[in-house]
């Protein structure tokens, strides 16, 4: 089984490959969130930020949290 990455790994690609590496190595789409004009690889680095700011690293971390708490910072 190969080793999971974490939010702050993530975060970290899209740093080092800019918007557009980003969307195009890692989602490769440029598809936008329904209902917005926001690109789907910003939603998902945004959430990837929040998540992280209320130290949910993996998967695994969101077990420990009230589901609540989750929604009120997504």
């Amino acid at each position: 089984m190969s080793e999971q990455e974490t939010l702050s790994d993530l975060i970290s690609h899209y740093e080092a490959l800019g918007l557009n590496g980003f969307q195009d190595e890692i989602f490769r789409s440029r598809y936008l969130s329904p209902g917005t004009n926001v690109l789907k690889s910003e939603t998902i680095r945004r959430a990837a930020i929040e998540l992280r700011d209320i130290e949910i690293e993996t998967l695994q971390d969101i077990q420990s949290r009230m589901e609540i708490e989750i929604k009120w910072t997504l």
